[in-house]
């Protein structure tokens, strides 16, 4: 009967030690071999606040002056981008926070498109978000002649988040993940073999990336630096009215 109470007493003790290691008993069922993902509703839920993935530096190197320069010499178009923004901000911004993603990688959708939803580009990218129709099908929005997700910002904001992760993913680098956003994944991985580097800016030095795949992570960085202070560029931005109605048309 000691020895029962005894074995008793040691399993309760090891249980107290492994759940003062957990902060709820959610982490103590769903850890090991049968362990769930957990829905982003239950970690909202159980610990508010969560950042998934490292926040992307707003490096200020000559790259990216060049376009923090040209935007403060055109605040229209930073006015008009930002006012769009601000229309749909509410909504961006929990996707963003939703998915783990930095908010600074919003500025994407200003160098795209300058937060404009109804975007198209003569090579056939659509939205806010610039998706081209195959990666768009790839992130389960639908594209046909009756209904394209890739206008509905809703739909294709939650696209790119998941685009953006994946990619992130793949290159452990926000630099390397927004080169691939734009150029794709096999050419930046293709620019690292030729120059035999993982620094982004290293290989826009070597020539080894066309001009726009050169461009593009510079001006989504500068396009960050502006959006967060667009008042010391001289500009204005109006609040206006937040309405989702019209985009979550299905």
């Amino acid at each position: 009967m000691k020895l029962n109470l005894l074995c008793v007493n040691v399993v309760f003790a090891i249980f107290l030690l492994v759940f003062a290691g957990c902060s709820s008993m959610d982490d103590v069922f769903d850890k090991g071999a049968a362990a769930r993902p957990k829905s982003l509703k239950e970690i909202k839920r159980s610990h508010g606040s969560v950042e998934y993935y490292p926040s992307m530096e707003l490096v200020r190197n000559a790259h990216v002056e060049k376009f923090i320069n040209f935007y403060a010499k055109n605040p229209r178009t930073i006015k008009v981008a930002l006012e769009r923004r601000v229309s749909y901000e509410g909504m961006i911004e929990s996707l963003f926070h939703q998915y783990g993603v930095p908010e600074a990688l919003i500025s994407v959708a200003f160098v795209e498109s300058h937060f404009n939803p109804k975007a198209k580009s003569p090579a056939g990218a659509g939205g806010m978000w610039q998706f081209m129709p195959y990666t768009a099908k790839a992130y389960g929005l639908v594209v046909s002649d009756k209904r394209d997700d890739r206008f509905n910002v809703e739909l294709s904001t939650k696209a790119a988040c998941m685009y953006m992760v994946d990619l992130y993913s793949q290159f452990d680098d926000w630099y390397l993940a927004l080169a691939a956003y734009n150029a794709g994944p096999s050419r930046i991985r293709r620019a690292m073999r030729e120059g035999n580097t993982r620094d982004y800016f290293k290989m826009v030095e070597k020539g080894l990336l066309n001009k726009e795949n050169s461009e593009f992570v510079a001006k989504v960085i500068a396009a960050a630096v502006v959006s967060k202070r667009p008042d010391e560029y001289g500009v204005k931005v109006a609040r206006l009215p937040v309405s989702y109605s019209t985009e979550k048309e299905s």
